[in-house]
C-alpha cells in the first residue's frame, strides 16, 4: 500500500473506531482481500475499537489493492466516514496527483465526486 494511503488510515484512525467490523468482513473476506486467519486475528478482540484496528493494521501489508477495497465496503456500510477521510484528503494535500501531474488514483477520483453528488457536498474538492 502506498505511503500517503498508509498515513491517511492512520490519521483516520480514531474516527473509525465506530465500524462494526463484522458489517464489513464479509465484503473484504468475499474480495479475497482478508484470509480466515486475519479474520480470526480481528475477532480476539474483544472491544470493537480494538478490532477495527487490528484489521487496519492487516490492511497496509495486503498491498495496493487494499485501500480500494476498504473504500468500497465503507462505501456501502459507512459512506459518512468515508466521505469524512476523503474530503479531508482532498483538503489536506494533493493526495490524487502524481508528481507527473496524471491522476495517481482514478478510482479514488471516481469515488470522491460519486460521494459528493450523492450528498450534494457544497466543498471544494483539490485534486
Amino acid at each position: 500500500m502506498d505511503e500517503r494511503l498508509k498515513d491517511l488510515l492512520h490519521l483516520y484512525r480514531n474516527k473509525f473506531a465506530q465500524i462494526d467490523v463484522e458489517r464489513i468482513i464479509p465484503f473484504l473476506r468475499d474480495t479475497g482481500l482478508v484470509s480466515a486467519e486475519d479474520v480470526e486475528n480481528v475477532r480476539r478482540h474483544p472491544i470493537p475499537g480494538q478490532r477495527i484496528h487490528t484489521l487496519l493494521d492487516i490492511l497496509p501489508a495486503k498491498g495496493s489493492q487494499a485501500f480500494q477495497t476498504l473504500c468500497l465496503a465503507l462505501e456501502t456500510t459507512y459512506p459518512h466516514l468515508l466521505t469524512i477521510m476523503l474530503i479531508g484528503a482532498s483538503q489536506r494535500s494533493p493526495l490524487y496527483v502524481s508528481r507527473q501531474g496524471e491522476p495517481e488514483y482514478p478510482w479514488l477520483i471516481q469515488l470522491t465526486l460519486n460521494l459528493f453528488r450523492k450528498y450534494n457536498a457544497n466543498l471544494t474538492i483539490y485534486f
